[in-house]
Order: C-alpha cells, then sequence, then structure tokens
C-alpha cells in the first residue's frame, strides 16, 4: 500500500499533520528500533513539535495512533491520563487518519478505540478551553473545522468504522461512537453528553449524528436530562449493536471485522452509501438512484462472485 507504507523512518507532511511511519514493533512505547522483516505490518506515529514521551516523567502527549496490517487499521485515541479526553490536536489527527485509509485501496475495515480500559473517550479536554474555545471565532473553528470535519470523515468514509467501546464514551466519544457504522461495547461502557451541565449545548451538527442513531426520545435523555446509561440501558436503546463481557470484547471485533472481510469490497462501499443516504435522508429513494444502484452488474467481480457461487454448488 504505497500510499500509507513509505521507506522506514521516512517522514511526509500530511493534511496540517506530520508522520513518521516505522516498522511495527512491540506495544512498549520506548524502543524506536526497526526490523524490516516486520513489514509489512507498519504503525504510524504523528509528530509535532511537542515531546511524545518523557521518560522520567512517564509522560505520553496526547495523540492518536494507527497501526495496519494492510487489510485492518486499528485507530487508537491516546490520552489515557485524561481518560482519552480528545485534544484539538488530536481531532487533526483522527481526520488525517482517516483521510489517509480511505485513500487506500486494500483496507477493507477500520476500528476505532480508547488505549486502555477505563475509557473509550471522555470528550473534548477541557484545559484547552481557555486557549482554543474561549471566543465565538474560537468555538465556530473548534466545532466546523475540527469536530464536524473529523465526524464527516467517518461518516463519509466508504471502508466501514467499528468503534470498540470500553469504560466512559461521553461528548465528543459518544459522538465519534455515533458516527461509525457498528459501535461494539463490553459491559463496562457508560454513555453520555451532558454538556448542558458545563454551561452549553451540543453543536446542532454534532446533535444530528446522534439523532440520527438513536431518534427524539433517547437524544432528549442524553442532552436535555443529561442522563448517563450503562451499556446494557445503551443496547435496549439501539445506542450500540452488542455488548459483551470485557473479556469477549475483542474477540467480538476481530469476528466482526472477519465478517466484514468476507463481502466483496465494492459491495459493502455501496451498502454504507445505502445506508448513510437512508439514515440522512429517509426521503423515498428515487428511480434515478435506483438504476444507478445497478452500475454492479457491469463489474467483472459480479461474475466472478455468481460463478464461483454456481461452481462451489
Amino acid at each position: 500500500m504505497t500510499a500509507l507504507v513509505p521507506t522506514a523512518g521516512e517522514q511526509y507532511v500530511g493534511r496540517r499533520c506530520r508522520v513518521r511511519l516505522i516498522p511495527r514493533r512491540d506495544q512498549q512505547v520506548g524502543s524506536r528500533r526497526c526490523d524490516p522483516a516486520e513489514r509489512p505490518h507498519t504503525e504510524i506515529m504523528i509528530m509535532d513539535d511537542r515531546p511524545n514521551q518523557n521518560a522520567s516523567s512517564g509522560y505520553t502527549a496526547p495523540t492518536v495512533a494507527c497501526t495496519h496490517d494492510g487489510t485492518i487499521a486499528v485507530i487508537t485515541l491516546v490520552n489515557e491520563s485524561k481518560l482519552n479526553a480528545l485534544t484539538v490536536s488530536m481531532w487533526k489527527e483522527l481526520k488525517f487518519h482517516l483521510d489517509a485509509l480511505a485513500a487506500d485501496e486494500t483496507t477493507r475495515c477500520i476500528v476505532i478505540k480508547g488505549a486502555g480500559s477505563r475509557a473509550f473517550s471522555a470528550g473534548a479536554d477541557i484545559a484547552e478551553f481557555e486557549t482554543e474555545r474561549s471566543t465565538h471565532e474560537q468555538v465556530v473553528r473548534f466545532h466546523e473545522e475540527y469536530v464536524g470535519a473529523c465526524l464527516a470523515a467517518i461518516i463519509n468514509c466508504k471502508i466501514p468504522v467499528v468503534s470498540q467501546i470500553r469504560g466512559v464514551c461521553m461528548g465528543g466519544g459518544l459522538e465519534i461512537a455515533c458516527a461509525t457504522d457498528i459501535r461494539l461495547a463490553d459491559t463496562t461502557a457508560t454513555f453520555g453528553a451532558p454538556v448542558g451541565r458545563l454551561g452549553f449545548p451540543l453543536a446542532f451538527a454534532e446533535t444530528q449524528v446522534v439523532f440520527s442513531i438513536v431518534g427524539p426520545a433517547v437524544s432528549a435523555e442524553l442532552l436535555i436530562e443529561g442522563r448517563i446509561l450503562t451499556a446494557a440501558e445503551a443496547l435496549t436503546r439501539n445506542l450500540v449493536t452488542r455488548v459483551t463481557s470485557p473479556e469477549a470484547l475483542q474477540a467480538d471485533v476481530n469476528e466482526c471485522v472477519k465478517n466484514i472481510c468476507k463481502s466483496d469490497r465494492f459491495a459493502t462501499s455501496t451498502h454504507k452509501c445505502q445506508l448513510r443516504r437512508l439514515r440522512h435522508d429517509p426521503s423515498p429513494v428515487t428511480r434515478a438512484e435506483r438504476l444507478a444502484g445497478y452500475a454492479f452488474a457491469d463489474t467483472e467481480d459480479y461474475r466472478n462472485g455468481y460463478r464461483g457461487f454456481l461452481a462451489r454448488k
């Protein structure tokens, strides 16, 4: 996958982000050794002017990590000391990864999760309000350029996106989860968006993302009442797709990804497009839309698919 895997250690400038790509290693953060034998598994690391790790303090700067094995990409929100709260740089990095993966023809599925076991994400990093969201201009930029653009990248991505949810999933974390196609949680997960208690409403476009998944009644619970839902409550309200035990979540995610990859890439992308259309516009499908949907009949994948099925029979 030439778009995402240049020579080890090579740096290039992406959308607002400079990245370093290295052969995948173990999960220990301190080592930077590269072993070419480990290819094609790679890790994509966002680089900025802050030290990513301070060895003496154990501090790790907030970041968004992405690993890619050539077919499956796993994006991890990393800010464990703050329950993976999202900084402005993390919103930018998340969108960068999504744009890069969407342009890669080999990627079949993307999984988004939080680092550690305590949280998917607790939402926006409150510590940045004074510097990033204290004026009208800053608020507009934050929601339109950073959060809104990132959520749109998830929703409009032609590749299926699965959220793997443990622990706290609040505010911006809830919005990211609602933007994904399939939401898998364990029993430790909790969901909410009690932003009204901070003195402001959820941005309208972000309310739409949540509303499109759970509808008016549950949206009112989350936003007007400020209710925090358990995993079991979220399941009964169709906020999540499935709930498993903490020990079984990874296996459930793996099985989900495996099932997604069994389908043809074009078919999966088309189904996602159809569901997105119906999710945001429930009006009857037009004749023009129906006719456009038959374009698969001219593809070689279509003929190979049904011929292969007949041959197996």
